[in-house]
């Protein structure tokens, strides 16, 4: 951390020296949020989450130092949004996290044959640790393969939860619609989004650990599949009933997957809608609009 802070200070000083800089803009709170908070310059700084929560007596002192400092804060959903202390709420904005849509396929048939997987296909994204949940989405697979025998549930991610997981499928005897896929590449990945006809992740919340975002969601979205996850963090920012569900148990997933597969026609609707609200909330185009007008706003107010 001390190597960071003063590595990081020297670049920016040269780039001061060499640059006519308006603004900085630290993409974090912690710890370079701190960094920034050390130069005059004005200072947006954008909070995720995790970058927020309580650490030790000198992690909490460079986090507040960095939000007392900033001119704007710009926080990733109204959860991270709701960690902002009230006598600074009034620098934060909300401004989500995005993708390019236009990266994202919305051929479902022709990825499932690209990646020879037969239909239906459920798929999560996510390390692989116990706060995600995946043991939700096993027990849940149970009522799922009762109605749909040919059921795919594809794990795209790793962690050391991994060998826990496989060795549930195997007492709950479904390990033979489970692909535990660990890291794939970027492409491939993409044509899992496209090729599923639903996306879970079903985390919980932690103390010292948050889904502030929940950028899966924003992919599987973009591919036109509908999703299903928790009511923690920055998910029901995303979710809102007309893409998908949110649940609060094994049982309640089960039976939504359940509801989706044997619902063609809504699952599409819902796929469709998300691909819309991707276009126009969740693309990286617009946010960079948006953040340009804080950028600009917070320099009619604190010019150099």
């Amino acid at each position: 951390m001390r190597n960071f802070i003063f590595n990081s200070k020297d670049i920016i000083k040269k780039i001061l020296k060499e640059n006519d800089i308006d603004l900085m803009h630290s993409l974090m709170v912690f710890p370079s949020g701190y960094v920034g908070s050390l130069f005059s310059l004005p200072l947006v700084v954008t909070a995720h989450g995790n970058d927020l929560l309580e650490k030790g007596v000198l992690q909490n002192y460079m986090i507040n130092r960095c939000l007392k400092k900033s001119n704007k804060i710009i926080c990733v959903s109204s959860f991270t949004q709701s960690l902002i202390n009230n006598k600074i709420s009034n620098k934060a904005i909300i401004i989500p996290n995005g993708v390019v849509p236009e990266d994202f396929s919305t051929d479902k048939e022709r990825s499932r044959k690209a990646l020879n997987l037969r239909h239906p296909i459920i798929l999560t994204v996510s390390r692989l640790v116990k706060r995600k949940r995946i043991d939700m989405l096993i027990e849940a697979s149970v009522g799922v393969i009762e109605k749909f025998r040919n059921a795919v549930f594809v794990v795209v991610g790793d962690g050391e939860e991994k060998n826990n997981l496989i060795t549930l499928t195997k007492k709950l005897k479904v390990e033979n619609n489970f692909k535990f896929l660990g890291f794939i590449d970027d492409n491939t990945l993409k044509q899992y989004y496209s090729a599923a006809d639903v996306f879970v992740m079903t985390p919980q919340q932690k103390k010292r650990d948050v889904e502030g975002f929940g950028i899966v969601f924003i992919e599987a979205l973009a591919s036109s599949t509908p999703v299903i996850g928790t009511n923690v963090g920055g998910i029901p920012d995303i979710i809102d009933g007309k893409n998908g569900f949110i649940i609060q148990n094994s049982k309640e997933l089960s039976d939504n997957i359940s509801y989706l597969l044997e619902n063609k026609k809504i699952a599409e609707e819902m796929g469709r809608y998300g691909r819309k609200l991707v276009e126009d909330k969740f693309s990286w185009k617009k946010i960079a609009d948006k953040t340009l007008q804080v950028y600009n706003g917070v320099l009619r107010t604190h010019p150099r």
